[in-house]
């Protein structure tokens, strides 16, 4: 898998805010956008990354091995496709806010329909 090089805004004391390129994978990226800090400095950063990754992967559709939840915004390597990738949903919760979950079952149509669950990520 290869890596994404993004660039996150930094205050360097001046209140300049200064772009700082980093080089970051999918992995980590997926990881630490659930990291709980009640650093205030930490969260902004996790923040920052996360951000970036997410405007990278709309101007640029980087890569193929992850999308952006459609209800709760998440990067996700994994999840469910609606109409043929209409909408995508990282979890049972997100899709369900949108569709029954006998809705889910009608679109799925025991596999032969344009909605699925499956995965981006490489393996």
């Amino acid at each position: 898998m290869k890596n994404m090089n993004i660039q996150i805004p930094f205050n360097d004391g001046t209140d300049n805010n200064v772009l700082i390129p980093i080089e970051i994978d999918i992995h980590t990226v997926e990881t630490i956008q659930y990291v709980k800090s009640d650093d205030k400095d930490i969260k902004e950063i996790i923040d920052a990354i996360v951000q970036a990754v997410k405007t990278k992967k709309k101007e640029e559709d980087w890569g193929d091995n992850f999308r952006v939840c459609d209800e709760c915004d998440s990067i996700t390597q994994e999840g469910f496709v609606v109409d043929d990738g209409q909408y995508i949903f990282c979890s049972k919760e997100c899709l369900h806010k949108h569709y029954t979950p006998s809705e889910w079952l009608e679109m799925y149509d025991e596999g032969n329909g344009d909605s699925y669950w499956t995965y981006w990520w490489d393996s």
